[in-house]
């Protein structure tokens, strides 16, 4: 409760700032998207420890999330005719792994624990940073500029770079590794109050129902489901789920709508300020949802 408290009180600090000066949502999401987010990605995969077993996740919420993404998009012709519905497809198939689930997971879980945190955290911003980019981006460009946008991200090409550097085991140099920390704590201090900076433009227009309804649905009760009945059919049939496999899986689909979600409105000019009604209201609700979740769902099985 501490931790996921702290992230909110981020949040308000973004809007108090946000109400008194004049930020630039551009800078701080290209700043989130072409340096801070590569560098936290890169760290990760470079120095977890990479267990066969442990490939299921994140290739379990990549699909996961393009499968949510696709019905979410077709769903959303039924709400909306402009490209809010490319938005919705994002909110709907990502979650806040990065900012909030990671320190989350720090706080309540064991260095395994944390790692397959970051193994699912891949995952998900494997398909944020690729699909979801793209099917956010055909809200506002053809399939061209959209895929010109998407290869001029360095996401995939940290990926690769982590994980090379994982697979042929070399040793970064302590110089770099010791600075690693700064970036992540910038990560997410950046990534939360950035939630509150477009909160702090936000007018009455920017409110849509329909869009915070919908995508609270998705995150607190459609995700955490999914997530269940899947555990559930693995504890009736190959029991290939550890215990601590299954605590990540319930982290990972109980944490709110992607801050990121907000930094990619803005990149590519698609609604960026009801974004940011939708993430803060996912990530107010929780802050009282995601405690009660994790201690109620990991009773019942574990």
């Amino acid at each position: 409760m501490t931790k996921v408290s702290f992230l909110f009180i981020l949040v308000m600090i973004g809007f108090s700032l946000g109400r008194r000066f004049t930020i630039e949502l551009k800078t701080i999401s290209t700043l989130l998207l072409y340096l801070l987010s590569p560098i936290v990605v890169f760290s990760g995969i470079a120095q977890a420890k990479l267990l066969p077993m442990y490939s299921l996740i994140p290739i379990f919420f990549f699909l996961f999330s393009l499968t949510m993404a696709l019905m979410a998009l077709k769903f959303g012709r039924l709400f909306w005719q402009d490209n809010t519905r490319h938005l919705f497809a994002l909110s709907c198939s990502t979650g806040n792994t990065g900012y909030f689930g990671l320190p989350v997971a720090m706080a309540i879980l064991d260095e395994t624990g944390v790692a397959l945190v970051i193994f699912a955290m891949l995952g998900i911003t494997l398909f944020e940073y690729t699909a979801g980019f793209y099917i956010t981006a055909r809200g506002q460009y053809d399939v061209r500029k959209s895929i010109q946008k998407l290869i001029r991200l360095p996401f995939f090409y940290a990926f690769l770079a982590g994980l090379l550097i994982n697979l042929t085991q070399i040793e970064l140099p302590s110089i770099i590794t010791d600075q690693l920390p700064i970036f992540k704590s910038s990560y997410t201090m950046l990534g939360m109050m950035m939630i509150g900076f477009a909160l702090s433009s936000v007018t009455r227009k920017d409110v849509d129902w329909k869009l915070i309804g919908l995508t609270t649905l998705s995150k607190y009760l459609l995700w955490p489901s999914c997530v269940i009945l899947v555990i559930l059919l693995d504890q009736h049939s190959h029991q290939w789920l550890d215990d601590i496999m299954i605590q990540v899986m319930l982290l990972i689909s109980v944490v709110p709508l992607a801050a990121n979600t907000i930094a990619l409105a803005v990149e590519l000019n698609v609604h960026p300020q009801k974004a940011s009604v939708a993430v803060l209201t996912s990530t107010a609700l929780g802050v009282l949802i995601i405690p009660i979740y994790l201690s109620t769902l990991t009773q019942w099985l574990i």
